[in-house]
């Protein structure tokens, strides 16, 4: 078959120009258009990558300030077990040396004052005999006791030979105390 073609040359070509003209306006509208989706899901991906990067922040300094709080309480924890441990390493069986002590006073002795320095270990003992013989039987005592070491008594404990106002200092020792408690 043949083509017939009545149309002039150079409406042929103006026709063909517009044609490429229509095919050059729909690609540039749907470049313009993926442009704009591009665009779009630019924008949206911002959007929500800024919303999350808020939320992670939030999160994140919550997660900081309890860190810190939990910090908190474990230095004070820590000061706290500390101070137990002091009050543990200070610990002095007080009511064992004190039942000791009151079996140990013999008969005609009478103690007054009982004082004790807990940081340096010193014991002050002063009290009221009826004899010399029992002032020298309480300084036996003492130092027999495992309580009491380096006891030492005056000499005006030995001037009279009755009615006795006496003192003795001594130092204490729980050496063998805590070595039977830890053979319990």
């Amino acid at each position: 078959m043949i083509d017939l073609n009545f149309v002039p040359d150079h409406d042929q070509k103006a026709i063909a120009r517009y044609a490429m003209s229509i095919v050059a306006r729909h690609l540039a509208i749907w470049f313009v258009f993926a442009i704009v989706v591009v665009a779009l899901l630019l924008a949206w991906g911002k959007f929500f990558l800024e919303r999350n990067l808020a939320i992670w922040e939030e999160q994140s300094i919550l997660v900081a300030q309890r860190r810190a709080s939990v910090s908190e309480r474990i230095r004070l924890l820590n000061q706290t077990a500390i101070a137990v441990s002091k009050v543990q390493e200070e610990y002095r069986p007080w009511s064992e040396l004190l039942m000791e002590f009151a079996s140990i006073v013999p008969p005609g002795n009478r103690v007054d004052s009982l004082l004790i320095d807990n940081r340096t270990g010193m014991v002050e003992i002063r009290g009221f005999s009826t004899t010399r013989e029992n002032v020298l039987a309480f300084e036996k005592a003492l130092n027999d006791n495992p309580f009491f070491t380096e006891v030492k008594s005056p000499l005006t404990n030995l001037l009279n030979p009755k009615n006795i106002d006496f003192s003795f200092t001594a130092k204490l020792s729980f050496g063998d105390y805590e070595s039977r408690d830890e053979n319990l």
